[in-house]
């Protein structure tokens, strides 16, 4: 990198020195010689025009190319144009100035100065030089933001939607698919990464499916376990009233106990499942509320939603699993409702509440109970996939994190209150 600003301000300084030097090659041609005729002209029209000066009268003063001065017998400075008001016979003499002796017969009237055009023309050349060199710093800046803004847009941009797509990524989010560019040389680059999100999707997809009919497949064993145990405590129990022995008594006990302790372990088998998310680790702590925000403009990858300000607090939540919370709610509300989404925030009791609304079809009211079971996906999931796991997820991570999660349905809507502990 700072090879790189080195080799910029290299060729900075060449282009710079490139424009000063043609400006004082174009603008450097000689014109210290003077035009006799010119100069002559002038000498007579300052001599005729001596009398009205000594009456103070500057007016209709002859007109010449060259910048003069008019001094009196004593050096004083009777006439001066082009700025030249403070010119005196020391000054002229040290500059170097044209000092010519004005005479009306055998009468010295006073001196004409001809200001050198060299001090002059470096002061215009070093004005000129100044101009130029201001002028290519003003375009090699602007050229330095446009190239800036394109690298953004290139390479810059396209690699910080792949760092937040790596993220989400590594988070185990999969449903939202990586904005591809085609119109610069990172949108193939980009579709190699969506195809690679793709690709995972559908191997967790079909994970899931595996471990779903595993599930399946104990829980019918377990079924057809229970009837035969089931069978034998209750012949065990019958014989065991009918025996007369104590013995037999005792053997028939041992039975019951073995076939009690059997169906326990088969419905711990059973209910395993449900112990699967105690695995997932939760890691609250203080921190800015209006942190956020950040959380939410995260999981709002198609822009449709209307964020509200979060207003100034400490929370207590963990960052990953609150940003899963909002991502699962997002998911959810642009698949099934499919409408923009408006989120405010205020705090209140205890809590900051985060409240994120659509206006979709919202639940139907006979499934509404069981949105937050494990596994279940209502009658309008037809051709959507998903795993019915995400609001079952979501709720228990608020709950881990001291919060909670509520779900309303509303007349031209739904609604989804996240409240994180103050």
């Amino acid at each position: 990198m700072r090879r790189k600003i080195i080799l910029i301000m290299a060729v900075f300084l060449i282009i710079q020195s490139g424009l000063a030097l043609a400006v004082l090659r174009f603008d450097g041609e000689d014109k210290s010689s003077l035009d006799m005729v010119k100069v002559n002209e002038l000498m007579y029209s300052c001599v005729e025009a001596w009398p009205r000066l000594q009456q103070g009268i500057t007016d209709n003063m002859p007109l010449s190319d060259y910048e003069y001065a008019l001094l009196d017998r004593e050096g004083r400075l009777i006439y001066a144009r082009d700025g030249q008001e403070k010119l005196s016979l020391q000054e002229a003499i040290r500059r170097r100035d044209t000092v010519i002796d004005l005479y009306d017969g055998s009468e010295q009237l006073g001196k004409l100065v001809l200001v050198n055009d060299l001090v002059l023309q470096a002061g215009r050349q070093q004005g000129r030089v100044l101009a130029v060199l201001g002028a290519g710093t003003v375009l090699f800046i602007l050229a330095g933001i446009c190239y800036v803004l394109c690298l953004e847009k290139t390479v810059f941009g396209p690699f910080k939607r792949l760092k937040v797509f790596a993220v989400r990524v590594a988070e185990g989010n999969l449903d939202i698919p990586l904005t591809m560019d085609r119109d610069n040389a990172f949108g193939a680059f980009t579709e190699s990464f969506d195809l690679m999100r793709a690709e995972l999707k559908k191997a967790r997809e079909q994970e899931r499916r595996a471990s779903q009919s595993k599930k399946e497949l104990v829980a019918k064993l377990s079924h057809d376990i229970k009837t035969p145990i089931a069978s034998i405590k209750a012949v065990a129990e019958v014989m065991a009233v009918g025996a007369e022995r104590e013995k037999e008594k005792q053997q028939l006990g041992i039975i019951e106990a073995k076939a009690d302790q059997i169906n326990a372990l088969i419905s711990n088998l059973f209910h395993a499942t449900l112990e699967e998310l105690q695995e997932l680790e939760v890691k609250p702590a203080v921190q800015d509320g209006r942190s956020i925000r950040e959380l939410l403009i995260q999981a709002d990858y198609l822009k449709r939603a209307q964020l509200g300000d979060i207003p100034e607090c400490l929370a207590v939540f963990d960052a990953l699993r609150l940003q899963q919370v909002f991502d699962n709610l997002f998911e959810n509300s642009y698949k099934y409702a499919g409408t923009p989404i408006q989120v405010t925030a205020e705090t209140g009791q205890g809590y900051l509440s985060i409240v994120c609304r659509d206006y979709g079809p919202g639940v139907p009211e006979k499934e509404f109970p069981l949105i937050f079971e494990k596994f279940y996906r209502g009658s309008n999931t037809a051709g959507k996939d998903g795993a019915g796991l995400g609001l079952y997820i979501s709720h228990y991570l608020m709950e881990k994190m001291g919060g909670s999660l509520v779900c309303k349905n509303l007349e031209d809507g739904f609604l989804a209150e996240v409240k994180v502990k103050l």
